[in-house]
C-alpha cells in the first residue's frame, strides 16, 4: 500500500494565521471554482516573487512584466501587466503596490491597476528590472530598492501608502530583499554578498553572506528563520540561515537541490514551505518548482496520473492522509472499485488487500481522525449492500462488523466531531429499489459488533434517497436537502437536526435552490457554510449552480455556477489540509461521457454571520530574568478548539483598536491589538515565545489572543507590557 503524507484535521497555523489576516484586509478576494490544470510551474524566469496572504498565491513578475500566480498546490493563472516591483500595498494588504519606470506608483485592486498620486519626493526611475520591493508587516510600510547608475549603487525608498521618502543608500545592485519578522527589520543582499538590516529609522553595518550569487531570500516561519537561496563553489544550489549575526549554509540543503540558472525563493504560508519558483532547470524554461520542507527538497510537479472518469464516484477527506476516492460508474455504467487519494497537488491510485467490492451511490465520509466511513451502495449485480468499512493510512480498508442496517444505496453520511465522547456518523434515507426509507441512524461502536442504532423523534423529513446531507460544525445541526421521495416527485425542502436537542425543523428560507437530485452538499469549515454543488432535475436537467447555506437562508454564487459546470453526482467533500472544497467526476449530460477533471471552491476565510463564543484566556507566564537581557516572554493563550493566533501591537498606551468587530468574530469583546506582528501556534493551551530583543528596549506592547471557533473567532483579554532590561 502507498505510504500517504501526514495531514492533520485542524488548520495548519501558518493557514490560520493567513486567515486572521485576511479579515483585516480592505478587500477579499470572490469565491472562485477553478479547474486543477496539469501545468505545475510558474511558466517564467522570475526576477521577483512574494506571497499574497489575503489571496493565499505566490505571485511571480517575469523580466518581460507578466504577473503569473501559482496557488501553492500547481496551478497557474496570469493577471495584468506590470512594469517595476510589486508587493502588498501599506495600509490595505488586499491589494498590491507597484513602482515603475513604466507608471510610477499603482495599486492594483478588483482586477485592474490605478495610478496613485503619491507624494514626498519619488523615487527615481531605473531601468527595468532593477527594482526591488518588500513589505515591512510591524510598521506596514512597503520598502522599495533602485538601483541608480551603471557602477552599482542602490538607493532606498520607504512608502506608507500616502508618501514617499528617502531612507538611504548602499553600495552593489541589490538582487534579494524580504521582512524578517523575528527580528523586525528589512534584510537587503547585493551582488557585492553583503547583507544590510533596515530596522525602519538606520541600516546596519554589512555582513558577509558567503554565496557567490543569491538567488533569493525569504522568511522560513515554519522555522523562524532568514534564510537565502544561493550557489558557490562549494555548495552549489544551498539554502543558509541568518542566525546570531552570521549566516550559516545548511549542508542538507545542498542534497538533491536542483541545478537552478535562475529563480527565487519564497515562502508558502499555506503548505509550510519554502518553495523555488519561476527557476531554468532542465524543464522548459521557468517551469522549475520546488519544495524544501526543513530536510529534503523535492520537485513539484504536474501529476502523472489520475483517476479515470467517473459518475457517482464517492469522496471523503482522510484527516491523516488526503482527500479519499472511491467507486463510480464508468461511461458504460460499470462499477469500479478503485482507490485514490489527492494529496493537494498529486492523484496516486492506492492498492489495499481488503478492498470493498466496486460499487456506485454508496455513501462516505471522514470519521475524524479514525479515518473514512463508506457505506452501502449498489455493486456490479444490481444488488443493494449493506456493509461498512473503514479506511486510514496505517490499516487501509478494513470490513466493519455491524447490526441492523438494511441494504441501501442513494442514502447520505455526516460526521459530528464535536460528540460527546468522539466523532459521530450519521446516516438518513435512501433506498432498496423497492422501498424509500426516512430513518436517521447513528453508528455506535462502542462495542463488538458495531450497530447502526435508530434516532425516532417526531417531525422528521418524508423518506427520501438521492438527497445530500452535510453537518453544520457551527451550529451543530446536521442540514439535508433536495432528493426524491417514494413518489418519484424531485424535492427542494432544507431540513436541520439539532445534534444536541436531537430534534428536527423543517425550515422555510426566503431563497432557496430548485429541486434536485444527485447534488453534493459540503460543510466548508474556512468559511463556516454549507455549499451546494449541482444535481439533476427532470424539469430543470443537469445543473451547475452553487449555493451557500448560512444556518437561515441560501445565497447563490452565481459567478462560481458557472465555473462549476452542469454536472449531476459530483464527489465532493472539503479538505482541511488546503481549506479547499474539492470535486471529482460527475455526469454532464445525456450521452456524455463522466467527467475526469478535478475542480476546486476556495475562498479565504472571510466574514461568516453572527456566532455565540468564549472568552479565551491570556496570560504571560514567564517573564526576562535577571541577569539576561532581553530574554524573551512566554505567554499562553487557552483556547478550546488548539489553532491560535497571537496578535503584537507596538504602542505607548493600550488603546482599543475597533468600537465594532466585524462579524468574523464571535464575541462583542473589544479588540485591542491589530496584528503588527502575529505568531501562529496550535494546542490547548497554545504557547507562544515573544523575542525581546535589544531593539526593542523601551517599547509598549499589547499582546491579544485569537482562536479559530468554528469559522469564526473568540478574542482573549488584552495584556499590556513595557520590554525593559531585567534588573
Amino acid at each position: 500500500m502507498n505510504a500517504p503524507q501526514s495531514r492533520s484535521l485542524l488548520p495548519r497555523p501558518g493557514a490560520l494565521l493567513v486567515a486572521v489576516l485576511a479579515l483585516h484586509a480592505s478587500a477579499l478576494a470572490q469565491l472562485r471554482v477553478v479547474e486543477r490544470a496539469a501545468h505545475a510551474g510558474l511558466g517564467l524566469v522570475a526576477r521577483q516573487t512574494f506571497y499574497d496572504p489575503v489571496r493565499h498565491l505566490i505571485v511571480g513578475v517575469a523580466a518581460d512584466g507578466r504577473t503569473h500566480e501559482l496557488d501553492g498546490l500547481g496551478r497557474v493563472s496570469r493577471s495584468a501587466d506590470t512594469a517595476g516591483a510589486i508587493g502588498p500595498y501599506p495600509g490595505a494588504p488586499a491589494a498590491r503596490l507597484e513602482y515603475s519606470a513604466a507608471f510610477g506608483t499603482r495599486r492594483f485592486e478588483n482586477g485592474s491597476w490605478t495610478p496613485v498620486s503619491a507624494a514626498g519626493q519619488l523615487p527615481p526611475i531605473a531601468p527595468d528590472p532593477l527594482y526591488r520591493l518588500s513589505y515591512d508587516t510591524a510598521r506596514d510600510r512597503a520598502i522599495l530598492a533602485v538601483k541608480v547608475s551603471s557602477v552599482g549603487v542602490t538607493t532606498f525608498w520607504e512608502f506608507d501608502g500616502t508618501s514617499w521618502r528617502s531612507i538611504g543608500f548602499q553600495n552593489g545592485t541589490v538582487v534579494a530583499m524580504c521582512f524578517d519578522p523575528s527580528r523586525l527589520r528589512t534584510a537587503a543582499i547585493t551582488n557585492l554578498g553583503f547583507h544590510f538590516d533596515w530596522d525602519g529609522t538606520a541600516w546596519s553595518t554589512g555582513v558577509p553572506v558567503g554565496s557567490q550569487r543569491v538567488l533569493g531570500l525569504a522568511f522560513d516561519r515554519a522555522r523562524g528563520r532568514l534564510t537565502l537561496l544561493g550557489d558557490s563553489f562549494v555548495f552549489a544550489t544551498h539554502l543558509a540561515e541568518f542566525a546570531n549575526g552570521a549566516w550559516v549554509v545548511l549542508p542538507a540543503s545542498n542534497i538533491g537541490a536542483p541545478v537552478l540558472n535562475d529563480g527565487t525563493l519564497v515562502y508558502d504560508e499555506v503548505r509550510g514551505t519554502l518553495v523555488i519558483a519561476g527557476g531554468d532547470v532542465a524543464q522548459p524554461a521557468g517551469d522549475a518548482l520546488w519544495e524544501w520542507n526543513g530536510g529534503t527538497w523535492s520537485a513539484r510537479s504536474a501529476s502523472t496520473s489520475h483517476p479515470p472518469a467517473a459518475n457517482d464516484a464517492m469522496l471523503a477527506e482522510d484527516p491523516t492522509s488526503g482527500v479519499l476516492l472511491f467507486g463510480g460508474r464508468d461511461a458504460q455504467g460499470v462499477p469500479n472499485a478503485a482507490t485514490w487519494l489527492f494529496d493537494g497537488i498529486t492523484w496516486s491510485p492506492i492498492t489495499s488487500p481488503n478492498a470493498p467490492a466496486a460499487r456506485s451511490a454508496a455513501a462516505m465520509t471522514h470519521s475524524g481522525n479514525a479515518g473514512v466511513l463508506l457505506v452501502g451502495g449498489l455493486d456490479a449485480q444490481g444488488q443493494a449492500l449493506a456493509d461498512t468499512w473503514l479506511w486510514n493510512a496505517s490499516a487501509g480498508w478494513q470490513q466493519l462488523f455491524t447490526f441492523a442496517l438494511p441494504a441501501r444505496l442513494n442514502h447520505a453520511l455526516g460526521c459530528d466531531l464535536s460528540a460527546p465522547g468522539g466523532p459521530r456518523v450519521y446516516l438518513f434515507g435512501g433506498t432498496d429499489g423497492t422501498q424509500w426509507f426516512g430513518d436517521l441512524r447513528w453508528l455506535d461502536t462502542s462495542g463488538f459488533p458495531a450497530r447502526w442504532r435508530t434516532i425516532t423523534t417526531s417531525g422528521a423529513p418524508p423518506a427520501r434517497d438521492t438527497h445530500a446531507l452535510a453537518v453544520d460544525e457551527l451550529r451543530h445541526q446536521l442540514v439535508l436537502f433536495g432528493g426524491r421521495d417514494a413518489q418519484g416527485n424531485v424535492l427542494a425542502d432544507t431540513w436541520t437536526f439539532d445534534l444536541v436537542a436531537q430534534s428536527w425543523t423543517q425550515r422555510l428560507p426566503a431563497h432557496a435552490p430548485s429541486p434536485r437530485m444527485n447534488h453534493a452538499l459540503v460543510w466548508d469549515r474556512a468559511r463556516a457554510r454549507v455549499v451546494l454543488l449541482g444535481g439533476y432535475a427532470p424539469q430543470s436537467g443537469f445543473l451547475g449552480d452553487v449555493w451557500d447555506w448560512n444556518g437561515v437562508d441560501w445565497q447563490q454564487r452565481v459567478a462560481e455556477s458557472g465555473a462549476l459546470g452542469p454536472v449531476e453526482n459530483p464527489a465532493a467533500c472539503y479538505d482541511g489540509y488546503t481549506q479547499r472544497i474539492v470535486s471529482f467526476g460527475g455526469q454532464p449530460g445525456f450521452g456524455v461521457a463522466p467527467r475526469a477533471t478535478t475542480k476546486e471552491l476556495t475562498e479565504p476565510a472571510g466574514p461568516i454571520g453572527a456566532a455565540v463564543g468564549q472568552a479565551l484566556t491570556l496570560s504571560i507566564t514567564s517573564q526576562p530574568l535577571a541577569g539576561i537581557p532581553f530574554a524573551p516572554l512566554t505567554v499562553t493563550v487557552a483556547n478550546r478548539n488548539g489553532p491560535a493566533v497571537l496578535l503584537l501591537d507596538f504602542g505607548n498606551a493600550p488603546t482599543p483598536v475597533a468600537a465594532a468587530l466585524p462579524p468574523a468574530f464571535c464575541t462583542a469583546q473589544t479588540l485591542w491589538a491589530s496584528p503588527q506582528i502575529a505568531l501562529s501556534g496550535i494546542g490547548n493551551p497554545t504557547r507562544f515565545v515573544v523575542p525581546a530583543p535589544a531593539a526593542v528596549r523601551g517599547f509598549a506592547l499589547t499582546l491579544q489572543g485569537l482562536g479559530l471557533n468554528g469559522g469564526c473567532l473568540d478574542l482573549s483579554n488584552a495584556a499590556f507590557v513595557v520590554l525593559r532590561e531585567p534588573n
